[in-house]
């Protein structure tokens, strides 16, 4: 008998005195930003199962579960809580639902024909008019913002880390750190001053931060700024995620709403596959795992729609501004017999400049506002 009941305590072979740690340890491998809203998912399926008398939980219980909510809920909320679902139950039951192909059959055909809702974004033009023509004293903290926000594609909780610690003047640049990003891992990029005529990032920028209360206790950098002043109150994520709605207000554009807290990370990305990134520039720039999301802001690119039509319709071949301009598309210039050949390129956007030096001397292009060109090297 006593031996029946040690059985009984004794949990998949794991003492009841070490049953506690253990389920607190698997609760670690859930996220830790989100845990809640696995464990409120959890909790939901748990009941549902209760109301509907499903004591086991099998692939046909889960597809009736999903197929219940597939009535009033998006397809990519029903993928959601199927991730949710997936990672709760491998932690508490030891259930792995991958393998339950009808399920993922399922959820593979509420996709067909569902259309993502995605942020709008903002042109290089309209980026420029507002920094351009939009008074410092209303918008110079969502110029700064967005500034920030699109050179480093960061997200609205990303915005809200940043300390003033986190970001260097390097006096012809800044240095920006982000300690503590979407995965996890300390990310840095920088902001340059040139965008167009008129208009200095830097120079935007140190006016804000001059700003600046002399009795902040925090250490935050967006604050909240209104009428030329600054507080001490920090800027919420909320505040991110509605500035660029407010953004495209001022600049009358349609449907304003649409520009969410997404439009920093998307315009960031948009503009860069524009410019001719490739692929793997793309990922680490943007931090996307998949090259399926990566290729799909390239695919959206309407630079590059242009160029692919002017290809079909002129049979005129064209390479992106940054690959014309690798030292390796040039070998004709870095095979001199000399081998005293260098090229050097500096490109921004459509605009850049080549210096070309060789034996011969030293010639310098300067291009503007190029979609594609072709460069003929004669040797005589």
């Amino acid at each position: 008998m006593a031996n029946e009941n040690s059985d009984e305590e004794c949990i998949n072979g794991t003492p009841p005195e070490l049953q506690c740690v253990t389920n607190e340890s698997a609760l670690e491998l859930l996220p830790q930003k989100s845990r809640t809203l696995y464990e409120k998912q959890y909790s939901k399926f748990k009941k549902w199962r209760i109301e509907k008398n499903a004591k086991n939980i099998t692939e046909n219980v889960l597809l009736a579960y999903l197929s219940s909510m597939s009535n009033h809920l998006k397809s990519s909320t029903l993928w959601s809580t199927y991730s949710m679902l997936k990672s709760t139950l491998a932690v508490k039951d030891n259930i792995d639902i991958s393998k339950f192909r009808k399920l993922r059959t399922f959820l593979k055909k509420q996709n067909v024909g569902y259309k993502a809702k995605k942020s709008k974004i903002f042109s290089r033009d309209q980026l420029n008019r507002f920094l351009r023509d939009a008074p410092n004293h209303a918008y110079l903290m969502w110029k700064v913002c967005l500034l920030i926000g699109i050179a480093g594609a960061c997200g609205r909780d990303e915005l809200r880390q940043i300390s003033i610690e986190d970001i260097a003047d390097k006096d012809d640049l800044l240095v920006i750190t982000i300690p503590d990003s979407k995965n996890w891992k300390k990310r840095i990029f920088t902001l340059t001053p040139e965008i167009t005529e008129g208009i200095n990032s830097l120079e935007l920028f140190r006016k804000y931060a001059a700003l600046r209360p002399a009795h902040c206790e925090h250490k935050a950098f967006f604050i909240n700024y209104r009428l030329g002043k600054c507080s001490t109150q920090v800027v919420g994520v909320h505040t991110f995620a509605k500035i660029p709605s407010l953004i495209a207000q001022y600049l009358a554009l349609p449907n304003p709403s649409a520009y969410t807290g997404h439009c920093y990370r998307r315009t960031s990305a948009s503009l860069l596959a524009d410019s001719g990134a490739r692929i793997p520039t793309f990922k680490r720039h943007g931090r996307c795992k998949s090259t399926t999301v990566a290729e799909g802001y390239v695919e959206d690119s309407i630079r590059n729609k242009i160029n692919m039509s002017r290809s079909i319709l002129t049979g005129t071949s064209f390479v992106s501004v940054q690959s014309a301009l690798d030292k390796s598309s040039l070998p004709e210039l870095q095979g001199s017999s000399s081998n005293e050949s260098s090229v050097e390129t500096q490109v921004a956007g459509d605009t850049g400049t080549i210096k070309v030096s060789t034996s011969m001397g030293n010639t310098t292009i300067h291009f503007h506002n190029c979609s594609h060109f072709t460069i003929h090297v004669h040797k005589y």
